[in-house]
């Protein structure tokens, strides 16, 4: 049994043709993040064809955030 192909690819990105609701899917991408390639993976809605790009902000907010917090050892 063959897998359907992604609905669309871009550079780092796909989306899965499977839908879990009208116009929601999934979405994984590549963020790299200090040097270092990490995948991702959430759920978008489609109506606005930027909303992949703009879930990519939060995550890189996030996780740059949580490199340059300390750890229990430095406090």
């Amino acid at each position: 049994m063959n897998a359907p192909p992604p609905l669309f690819m871009r550079s780092g990105m796909f989306a899965m043709t499977e839908f879990k609701g009208t116009d929601v899917t999934s979405v994984y991408f590549a963020i790299p993040i200090r040097a270092r390639q990490r995948w991702f993976h959430g759920y978008c809605q489609l109506t606005d064809r930027h909303n992949p790009e703009k879930m990519c902000a939060p995550i890189i907010a996030h996780e740059t955030y949580a490199m340059d917090s300390m750890t229990r050892e430095e406090s």
